[in-house]
């Protein structure tokens, strides 16, 4: 496998792990608003202490298939690597489409035969990428970095 098709699929593996994340945060963070509206809501209309078992059942419930949601959104929207392709060539303006050829090319060297010219894309898109910076183009930037 080409050092670009790993290094892509590097970034990939990467959104999926911080996006996982996002979305455990996001459930850790329902948990106790979900609690608050439960009290506020038993302010207001007492519940029965034999009823606060399943009200706990229901809330853990409902964060686990919001987490889980989460995780399956996030799974369906992983970029492809011709996407993170262009993400990347975008902040690399010096790969000058290079990087995107090379990922489809790829891609028709498991069905046929490829020429010369496209080996020799393949090979110098496979030495450039050593040069340029992977996360520049696919991971976030810090909103309030100064």
């Amino acid at each position: 496998m080409p050092e670009f098709l790993r290094k892509l699929r590097q970034e990939v593996r990467f959104f999926i792990f911080s996006r996982s994340l996002l979305a455990l945060v996001c459930g850790l963070l329902a948990w106790p608003v979900l609690i608050y509206l439960v009290d506020l809501y038993d302010l207001f209309f007492p519940i029965m202490e034999k009823n606060a078992g399943n009200w706990v059942q229901g809330l853990l419930s409902m964060v686990g298939l919001l987490v889980f949601g989460a995780l399956i959104y996030f799974w369906i929207r992983k970029p492809k690597l011709n996407q993170l392709a262009q993400d990347v060539e975008f902040a690399n303006p010096e790969l000058k489409d290079s990087l995107n050829c090379a990922v489809e090319l790829q891609e028709k060297a498991k069905d046929q035969e490829l020429s010369f010219m496209e080996k020799r894309v393949l090979q110098v898109t496979n030495q450039k990428i050593s040069e340029i910076a992977w996360g520049k183009g696919t991971r976030p930037t810090g909103k309030l970095s100064v």
